[in-house]
């Protein structure tokens, strides 16, 4: 078996496991992680910044890269203005039930994993299996 078959099935049973994980979540959340990039883009129209439709739709951002998107990343696909990063990031964490962690959280406290989305890290640990 070369090296690339074996890629192929870590890439099939992370997948399979991502998947496992998806379907456990909350089902309003579940739906959105499935959207096309065209899914997204509408929604973004829908919560008031259609000017920024086509920053989601050619930078292909799709619900499962929903949860990556946050306020550094929207300058680099196009989103520049301060306020809408705020309101857009703000709308993105509802819409996935994202909880903001304090800025003010002291480091000596546990680490608290953002709870109910499955980010491909967080499928691969143990917390998840």
């Amino acid at each position: 078996m070369s090296d690339f078959e074996d890629d192929d099935s870590s890439i099939e049973s992370y997948e399979s496991e991502e998947e496992e994980v998806i379907e456990e979540l909350d089902p309003a959340v579940e739906e959105c992680l499935r959207w096309t990039s065209e899914e997204v883009a509408d929604w973004v129209a829908s919560v008031g910044f259609p000017e920024y439709r086509d920053c989601f739709l050619s930078n292909a951002i799709t619900g499962r890269r929903l949860i990556i998107v946050t306020a550094s990343l929207l300058p680099k696909i196009g989103i520049t203005n301060f306020e809408h990063i705020k309101e857009l990031t703000k709308k993105i964490r509802e819409l996935l039930r994202i909880e903001l962690m304090p800025w003010n959280r002291s480091i000596s406290l546990p680490h608290q994993d953002v709870q109910g989305i499955a980010t491909p890290n967080a499928i691969l640990s143990e917390s998840y299996l």
